[in-house]
């Protein structure tokens, strides 16, 4: 899709301006990579050249924060050939990408995604900007499904401890270390969704509802699964770290874990069910 599906800008309450789609200039892209300049190690260094023909291929692919006209931060989270994908989930550096590995968004389609940088300037770094970011990922990701396109897979390098800890907020797990010295960390979103919805329809059985008692120690054994039946509710600003985070999501095991037991309370027919240690 030539102009990309989001396009325009918005100012945040915080005086933030967010820019997406075709609002993103090469003149933005070259100041962005000043920053990567700036923070990353030399070899995650790409010729600006070479990220504007990534931009040009999907214009959706960043999200940049401006504070008074100026690249205060970023997102690059760009759909991939599943080849591309699996070179970088095992570890190579991402250096190699060409125009050619990044796609066009289609409805009907699946795609992995590469979730490359969430970038910050330093002198804003603990101002909620990559809250705010990645909430305007949310909502691109959320556009997306609304015209049948969707996110399979996503994997991202993580190579400072703050983008470590960003991931692990959002579901993502480890898979390996890299060649490089970075993590390499994935979420599986399509088995996450199909999860999270079975766990939901267990939860509106009869069966389960009559056993509140029941749910309530759910609650208090696996209290990462309350924020699924409320999606509306996000934690914002910083965490003890100062990592800013947006929705919490949470790793699979623990979703799995009760999504069991609330299937296991609805089979039950005795009224003393207990919820086990």
């Amino acid at each position: 899709m030539e102009n990309g599906l989001v396009s325009g800008n918005a100012t945040d309450e915080s005086g933030y301006t967010i820019l997406q789609g075709t609002s993103v200039t090469p003149e933005h892209i070259a100041e962005l990579l000043q920053l990567d300049y700036a923070i990353y190690d030399d070899i995650y260094h790409i010729e600006p050249g070479i990220c504007i023909g990534y931009h040009k291929k999907n214009p959706d692919i960043y999200i940049v924060a401006l504070k008074e006209n100026k690249v205060v931060g970023y997102i690059n989270f760009s759909p991939i050939s599943d080849n591309a994908y699996e070179r970088i989930r095992g570890g190579e550096v991402d250096t190699f990408l060409t125009a050619d590995d990044i796609l066009e968004y289609r409805p009907g389609k699946e795609y992995s995604v590469y979730f490359s940088s969430i970038c910050v300037h330093p002198e804003y770094q603990h101002k909620g900007i990559a809250g705010i970011m990645l909430d305007r990922l949310h909502k691109l990701v959320e556009s997306l499904e609304a015209r049948d396109i969707h996110i399979k897979r996503i994997v991202a390098d993580a190579c400072t401890k703050s983008g470590e800890n960003i991931a692990k907020n959002n579901g993502f797990s480890l898979v390996t270390g890299s060649n490089h010295g970075s993590k390499i960390m994935e979420i599986n979103a399509k088995e996450r969704t199909m999860i999270v919805e079975g766990f939901k329809k267990a939860m509106e059985d009869p069966a389960v509802q009559e056993k509140k008692a029941v749910l309530d120690k759910m609650y208090e054994k696996y209290p990462n699964i309350a924020p699924f039946l409320e999606p509306d509710k996000k934690r914002r600003g910083g965490d003890d770290d100062g990592e800013p985070q947006m929705e919490k999501t949470y790793a699979n095991d623990r979703i799995k874990a009760a999504m069991q037991l609330a299937a296991e309370v609805a089979s039950k027919e005795e009224d003393d069910y207990q919820l086990g240690e």
